[in-house]
């Protein structure tokens, strides 16, 4: 980029002055491009997935506009200051009659952008929250297919660590489900992931989950509680038994340093929310 720069400004021979105007506008006009496009791809918004069918480029294309501005700040401030530092070489001074950006379809001041992007790029207090759910587990697994049915229990263990510098907690969980004690099926190995982290940005925490049971995943959004305890998440997600999408509910709470529980609710045949999941988490001595 740099040598770039320069062999432009040797190769038009245009003043210095115009060739950094040109060059920034060039820059925002792209960051503007590519950002509106980015936003007008996101196809869900408060944990709802995309109808069956749908080919998921929506959810995809979610961090599209982060993802793709934080490489042109860079860019565009790498730009500012190599042209800056031609300017002090040949003692070329802006323009001052050059118009401020105006509101409205104009891109906000590129320091300013980068210094909100850095700062809501840091772990924050809710991210505190989710590090005390790291650590070696113990869990007791309680589930069932629906509100009427028994409840089937089985063990598992549970590992999760805090992830990039503290903002994400991931956790991996073996077992074997046990859904048939009384029946001719065993149990079956079982793996599970799960990925907690707080968006600063749109100030709300989320869960993806995917397990070797199937090949897909649950995505929820929610906020905690005024104590931190306490996350709720709600979401749209698939229901393999109707192959329909249907709303659902997570509710993850720290009982004390050791103790922990999830509980997750589905929609029953009804339409009606049932508990279908509880779990307890002791943490291993």
């Amino acid at each position: 980029m740099r040598s770039g720069l320069r062999s432009g400004t040797l190769a038009s021979g245009a003043p210095d002055g115009e060739l950094a105007r040109n060059e920034r506008r060039t820059h925002m006009g792209r960051t503007d491009q590519r950002c509106r496009a980015g936003c007008a791809a996101r196809g869900r918004r408060g944990g709802k997935r995309p109808a069956a069918g749908d080919t998921g480029m929506a959810i995809s294309a979610k961090g599209f506009c982060c993802k793709t501005v934080l490489p042109l700040l860079v860019a565009v401030g790498a730009s500012v200051a190599i042209t800056s530092a031609v300017m002090s070489q040949t003692g070329t001074k802006p323009d001052a009659k050059q118009p401020a950006a105006q509101p409205g379809g104009q891109m906000p001041d590129m320091e300013a952008m980068m210094k909100e992007f850095m700062e809501k790029s840091q772990p924050g207090p809710h991210h505190k929250h989710l590090s005390q759910w790291a650590g070696e587990w113990e869990l007791t697994v309680k589930c069932r297919m629906d509100a009427s049915s028994p409840w089937d229990e089985w063990k598992a263990a549970s590992s999760a660590k805090m992830a990039m510098g503290g903002k994400y907690l991931i956790e991996h969980v073996n077992g074997e489900m046990d859904m048939d004690k009384d029946g001719p099926m065993p149990p079956m190995p079982f793996e599970g992931m799960s990925i907690l982290g707080w968006d600063n940005f749109q100030n709300k925490g989320f869960s993806i989950w995917c397990d070797s049971m199937s090949s897909g995943y649950y995505l929820e959004e929610g906020t905690f509680d005024s104590s931190g305890k306490t996350l709720t998440t709600n979401g749209e997600n698939f229901c393999c038994m109707s192959h329909e999408i249907k709303p659902t509910k997570s509710v993850a709470t720290i009982i004390d340093s050791n103790t922990r529980k999830l509980e997750m609710w589905n929609t029953g045949p009804d339409g009606k929310l049932f508990q279908s999941m509880e779990i307890t988490y002791n943490r291993k001595k």
